[in-house]
């Protein structure tokens, strides 16, 4: 319930998975992969990634989904594989962002120094309103609470 569709994003995306077997939208602002929108193509490499991503998540039942997503990918290090090793052996599936400044916009809340977004509306496929550091602590809504529903679902405009 945390995203919203305002086009099409079918071409988008079957444009960028002619060189990706995996498209994954990132947060605004910063280099981090937020799986609150991606594309999987049915391939044997990406279906080895679902596989690994959901036995990863089964045996750390406790762990942040969007790091063990980017953990998979290679993006960051992924807990305990020092001491059991790569998950994938290397065989990470053809990946690549979602266009984050316009088309799959995910807005960060969480960390003042590149809150908000600064795309155009109208350029908007799809919006995803929660960036991927979920809301604990100090890091809760830094800036203070954005009404985002009167800019998507009250807004006559969009």
């Amino acid at each position: 319930f945390d995203t919203v569709l305002l086009r099409d994003p079918v071409p988008h995306v079957l444009r960028h998975a002619r060189t990706a077997d995996l498209l994954v939208s990132r947060d605004f602002g910063a280099e981090c992969v937020n799986n609150g929108v991606f594309y999987m193509k049915a391939h044997p490499e990406v279906i080895d990634f679902v596989e690994a991503l959901l036995l990863w998540m089964w045996h750390h039942p406790y762990y942040n989904d969007q790091r063990a997503f980017a953990g998979l990918l290679g993006v960051i290090d992924l807990h305990d594989e020092g001491e059991f090793g790569r998950v994938l052996d290397g065989k990470v599936p053809r990946w690549a962002y979602l266009d984050p400044l316009n088309g799959f916009v995910t807005s960060v809340i969480y960390f003042p120094a590149v809150e908000g977004w600064t795309g155009d509306l109208r350029n908007i496929l799809v919006y995803h309103f929660l960036d991927g550091a979920g809301a604990s602590g100090s890091r809760m809504v830094s800036g203070g609470y954005v009404n985002q529903f009167e800019l998507f679902y009250a807004n006559p405009g969009v």
